[in-house]
């Protein structure tokens, strides 16, 4: 009896999702059909590729992060929980208001992988920190960039 209830409650969940989804793209492209088709079909996937790269790239190298951060207090934290922990940190800062779930999130999972809860703060405040840092310096990079090889020309902030 169990079984047919999860079933059923998976197929209402699959058709709820589905339902949200179609009503969100009629509402989405219902204006501007025929110009997001063109954009579509005319789309370079080349750039796509590298787009979904550098996210992954990015996710990849923050968990590496968190993961040495972590391996410090605890030698059995693998890079796959790290990884895993780092996806779900994305997925709660996406869906939550002012993206406030990430990282109380993060703390509990460590605490559940076997982390005291002082220590699981001290490390989601390290790579805050480290990533707060990488922000700054890869701005930092991009304005001198600019600023020598002037790709965004009509940018007002490096104008003299």
């Amino acid at each position: 009896m169990e079984k047919g209830k999860k079933k059923a409650s998976s197929i209402l969940n699959i058709i709820l999702l589905v339902a949200v989804t179609g009503i969100v793209l009629y509402f989405s492209l219902k204006d501007n059909f025929d110009t997001i088709l063109h954009e579509i079909f005319t789309l370079n996937i080349w750039w796509l590729l590298v787009g979904g790269l550098l996210v992954v790239s990015c996710y990849y190298l923050r968990s590496l992060s968190l993961y040495n951060l972590v391996h410090k207090f605890s030698k059995k934290y693998t890079k796959g929980s790290a990884f895993k922990l780092t996806l779900t940190t994305q997925f709660l800062n996406g869906v939550t208001p002012f993206a406030t779930g990430g990282q109380p999130f993060q703390i509990y999972i460590l605490k559940k992988d076997g982390i005291r809860i002082g220590d699981s703060t001290n490390i989601i405040m390290q790579n805050f920190i480290v990533y707060q840092i990488a922000l700054v310096l890869l701005g930092v990079l991009a304005i001198t960039y600019n600023y020598f090889f002037h790709i965004f020309k009509d940018s007002g902030l490096l104008k003299d």
